[in-house]
């Protein structure tokens, strides 16, 4: 009973543009819809109200911080998604050995891109891991790594982008 109350609040946020479903990818509809959705709020700034937060400044570089930049990015996309009429389909991905992209870009026509959200302000190796364990067996056209790096650069077939010319290039090229 308890389980579909909740559902029905996630429900009336959604309804009422408050939030919105990031969905896991898989090649087969059927497993995308055993699988979990993500819940993002269409804000962060409410996520913070809502734990009351909101008077407290975000310190440095802490899972607070990876946590909203993540949620600020997919909100961007989300957004951006719908004012350029793209119709992409929006998800993200996650196998069992808990390598992730943090969101999977299906476009109508086209292979998918990848897209790695992190939070840092220097990208080093090691926070391509994900993406170049998925890369190899994931048919995709472009991998992203988008982040607060103001140095741009490709590393193992990835763009590592300063967020705001990733979310450029990519609703501009593609």
């Amino acid at each position: 009973m308890i389980a579909k109350q909740s559902s029905r609040h996630f429900e009336i946020l959604i309804d009422t543009l408050l939030g919105y479903y990031l969905e896991p990818y898989h090649n087969s509809l059927r497993k995308r819809q055993t699988k979990k959705s993500k819940f993002y709020f269409f804000d962060v700034g409410v996520v913070r109200a809502l734990q009351n937060l909101a008077d407290y400044e975000v310190q440095g570089d802490t899972k607070e911080v990876g946590y909203l930049f993540e949620a600020f990015i997919i909100n961007e996309f989300f957004k951006l998604n719908d004012a350029y009429q793209k119709r992409w389909q929006l998800s993200y991905f996650q196998t069992q050995n808990n390598h992730k992209v943090d969101l999977i870009i299906e476009r109508p026509k086209g292979k998918p891109l990848l897209v790695e959200i992190k939070s840092s302000t220097k990208i080093q190796e090691g926070h391509l891991s994900s993406l170049k364990n998925i890369m190899p067996d994931f048919p995709h056209e472009q991998a992203y790594l988008l982040s607060r790096d103001q140095n741009d650069a490709v590393i193992s077939n990835i763009r590592c982008l300063y967020f705001l010319r990733g979310l450029k290039e990519i609703f501009e090229t593609y």
